[in-house]
């Protein structure tokens, strides 16, 4: 009987351990997470024709870039998903505006996207409900310079919400 009794405590161990397992996890609707920001590499077409393109190299920690020179452009991409959240909208920024020329390359069907608030000339840009990941390019030109800081946002409906990526662009 002893036997029995121990084989009779495991199996409901088990099933109460399976129960508490299942009951934590839960549907996607409820799940909330950090929305994420990627970029792929950064690419420098430089002022001077003689020059080849190249990417740029982090050169120092917290995502400083190598330096450009005035009048160089350099472009990436820019990918961003809310994973189990809608997005609601993304920032791009610089503390001087007068240093860089920056445009978002986006598609019409992008811009379909997009809720009348939006600016991409100021780069702050705002989804219609429905939406999930989204990408687009980016390009800037060095206009003067210094050391900048830019910083990517992208909101969400999650309550983790927002995610920033940011870096430093020495120019020369």
């Amino acid at each position: 009987m002893p036997h029995m009794m121990k084989r009779s405590f495991i199996a409901l161990s088990i099933f109460a351990c399976s129960l508490f397992v299942m009951s934590a996890c839960s549907n996607m609707a409820d799940s909330q997470c950090t929305p994420r920001i990627f970029t792929d590499y950064f690419i420098l077409h430089p002022v001077d024709s003689t020059a080849k393109v190249d990417t740029l190299r982090i050169i120092a920690s917290p995502n400083v870039y190598d330096t450009i020179h005035i009048g160089d452009t350099v472009t990436y991409n820019v990918q961003i998903n809310a994973v189990t959240s809608l997005l609601t909208g993304f920032e791009f920024s610089t503390i001087d505006t007068s240093a860089f020329a920056i445009s978002l390359a986006l598609t019409p069907e992008f811009m379909q996207a997009l809720t009348d608030s939006s600016s991409v000339a100021e780069g702050k840009l705002y989804f219609k409900t429905g939406y999930v990941a989204a990408g687009f390019g980016v390009k800037y030109i060095a206009r003067k310079s210094g050391r900048y800081d830019f910083a990517m946002m992208v909101s969400t409906t999650s309550k983790f919400s927002p995610a920033c990526l940011s870096f430093t662009q020495p120019v020369f």
